[in-house]
């Protein structure tokens, strides 16, 4: 009779509807055990370089990504678009424009969905040092007195890109003398700055010395006027 039950169609249907079961617990405990995923999007995560050789410069790269990611969703806590890293490597790259791959590192738990932009064009150039003679540009000054200037030293040594020191063309010390009195000697620390043509400032050059030092005297009105007589 036993025999008889395993060969029936109960025996088939009790037995499917078993495994039915059985399979249905295993999904929904794997549902239960895996925790929730999800995906966030960091805007603005910073573009760095890695490995740029020594005395070149990066000029015209962009300096923000677009990062986004995937993970529990414990996984995200706490974590901005600081703890994020992007970078280019210039590993063995000459001076001049490369397309380059971005690469990113997520954080541990979290894995990358997608960024943009995925590659980016680096201008790479060489550093170079060039020496310009200094001008003092007076402000505040009294037109109809003299004042007396000298400088030390009396150059400057500039270092940055290429580009940047092609345009480069005079090096000013700028002194306020708005308040020197007669017969007043004054001795200023002064900041050396790059001009170009139009008298803008030429950016991201380093200058040595990077303080220069200024001395002023004015001349009494009395001894004007006895140069004049």
């Amino acid at each position: 009779m036993l025999e008889n039950f395993f060969q029936t169609n109960h025996f088939a249907r009790i037995l499917a509807l078993f495994l039915a079961i059985v399979f249905w617990l295993f999904v929904e405990g794997e549902d239960i055990t895996q925790p929730a995923m999800e995906k966030k999007q960091f805007k603005d995560v910073s573009l760095v370089t890695m490995d740029l050789d020594e005395g070149q410069v990066v000029k015209d790269m962009p300096s923000y990504v677009d990062v986004q990611l995937e993970g529990p969703q414990n996984a995200f806590t706490g974590i901005t678009s600081r703890d994020l890293v992007a970078f280019v490597d210039l590993k063995g790259k000459e001076p001049g424009t490369h397309q380059l791959p971005v690469r990113v590192h997520p954080p541990s738990g979290l894995e990358i969905i997608s960024y943009s932009p995925s590659e980016v064009e680096v201008n790479v150039e060489s550093m170079e040092t060039r020496s310009f003679d200094l001008q003092v540009a007076l402000l505040g000054r009294d037109p109809t007195r003299e004042v007396t200037t000298s400088l030390y030293p009396k150059e400057v040594t500039l270092r940055g890109a290429s580009s940047c020191l092609e345009r480069v063309e005079t090096v000013k010390v700028f002194a306020d003398v708005s308040e020197l009195n007669d017969l007043e000697q004054i001795e200023l620390e002064e900041t050396p700055r790059p001009l170009d043509e139009s008298r803008e400032p030429v950016e991201d050059l380093s200058a040595s010395p990077s303080e220069i030092e200024v001395y002023l005297e004015l001349e009494s009105e009395e001894k004007e006027e006895t140069s004049g007589e």
